[in-house]
């Protein structure tokens, strides 16, 4: 349904049930993108674990996984 207002907004109105739909694709959403930062995160660790092992410069680690210098020294320090 649409509605228009005394200054001319044009207010497109959902029923409960679109509304609905609409909050739960949202969510779904929101959900598949925090799985895959949690994902690249998880994978970024690893990486800079395997590469620790290597001794790797934490510079290089940096550039290729976008760690920080401080979370690369707390896997180093829990990664002995």
């Amino acid at each position: 349904m649409l509605t228009l207002t005394d200054d001319g907004v044009v207010i497109f109105h959902l029923s409960y049930e679109e509304d609905q739909e609409r909050i739960r694709r949202s969510e779904i959403s929101e959900a598949r993108n925090e799985g895959i930062t949690e994902g690249i995160a998880e994978r970024n660790n690893e990486i800079a674990i395997n590469m620790l092992k290597d001794n790797m410069p934490i510079d290089v680690i940096i550039k290729y996984t976008s760690l920080t210098k401080k979370e690369i020294k707390q896997l180093k320090k829990t990664n002995r």
